[in-house]
């Protein structure tokens, strides 16, 4: 790919006028990326507030060095990205290597190894990192693509910088909106062609895992199947969905068809967010928005 040649189209762009006033306290830079779209958020941290949000679609972006390209020509486009002094940066990264291991049982020097009995690793290009679940005592384990690494550390420099992988701000906010109860809950998160699955219940973490679908059969197989081995009642048992996606698309129609008692999900409830986020669907961006609930 050209260097010079731009492969991302804006879809989406909200900005509060006191991001463009200057009028804000402390603030923080939130990212989701994958090779389908990068999305960034920006929250006032004393206000406790979302004030911008934009989101990307990526086309011809095959390669974690490509995206780093995308990333780095969207920068030279917005000057204030790396203009401001951030605050705190938390970046999502979206990708099938990850795994979660018992705080109780996690060893450092053990983490290459507990993540190649999920998936390969390319020693050439990933590097491994961790994040730490406090709410469901767990180590979340996950790859970083090296040129990704260091296009971030060195275009945010000195800046508070995090990792994690995208189920980490999922687990999060699903452990933030779940109401203690007895009754095990299941949660959606539909992006491009991978669904993410999360099972809750007494705000315990049963269940976590990421599926690969190419059509909306394949989505609500693998719906089914994971509830089915959670001994869940597609007929009783409630359903949350998040995601890209709408009422009238063909993934919501078929999972209404199957699941009867299943719901789009909510933003966040513990921050706010600036009139202009009013005529965004509160089941879009979830995992952009739990980013600032981790820690």
């Amino acid at each position: 790919m050209n260097k010079s040649t731009i492969h991302y189209r804006q879809v989406q762009k909200v900005t509060d006028e006191a991001m463009l006033s200057g009028e804000t306290g402390p603030l923080n830079l939130y990212f989701s990326l994958s090779l389908k779209h990068i999305r960034l958020a920006v929250s006032d941290a004393q206000r406790n507030k979302f004030i911008a949000l934009e989101d990307y679609e990526l086309t011809a972006v095959f390669s974690q060095l490509q995206l780093t390209e995308q990333l780095n020509l969207l920068v030279e486009d917005h000057p204030f990205l790396t203009g401001h002094k951030w605050n705190e940066i938390r970046v999502a990264i979206k990708n099938q290597n990850f795994t979660f291991i018992p705080e109780t049982l996690f060893e450092p020097s053990a983490a290459q190894h507990y993540l190649n009995l999920h998936c390969e690793i390319d020693e050439f290009h990933d590097k491994i990192l961790t994040y730490r679940h406090p709410k469901i005592e767990a180590i979340s384990i996950f790859t970083l693509d090296a040129f990704l690494e260091k296009w971030f550390e060195e275009t945010f420099k000195r800046k508070k910088l995090q990792f994690m992988h995208q189920t980490s701000p999922l687990i999060e906010g699903v452990l933030c909106q779940h109401e203690r109860s007895l009754q095990k809950k299941t949660y959606l998160f539909v992006e491009q062609n991978y669904l993410s699955i999360l099972l809750v219940q007494e705000n315990k973490l049963e269940f976590c895992n990421q599926f690969h679908f190419a059509s909306p059969e394949d989505f609500i197989y693998y719906t089914l199947l994971v509830m089915q081995e959670q001994k869940l009642n597609p007929d009783q048992d409630p359903v949350t969905v998040w995601g890209d996606l709408t009422h009238d698309s063909a993934l919501f129609t078929i999972l209404r068809k199957y699941v009867r008692n299943v719901n789009f999900g909510k933003k966040p409830v513990n921050v706010s967010y600036s009139y202009k986020f009013d005529d965004l669907f509160n089941h879009r961006f979830f995992d952009l928005y739990s980013l600032h609930i981790c820690e």
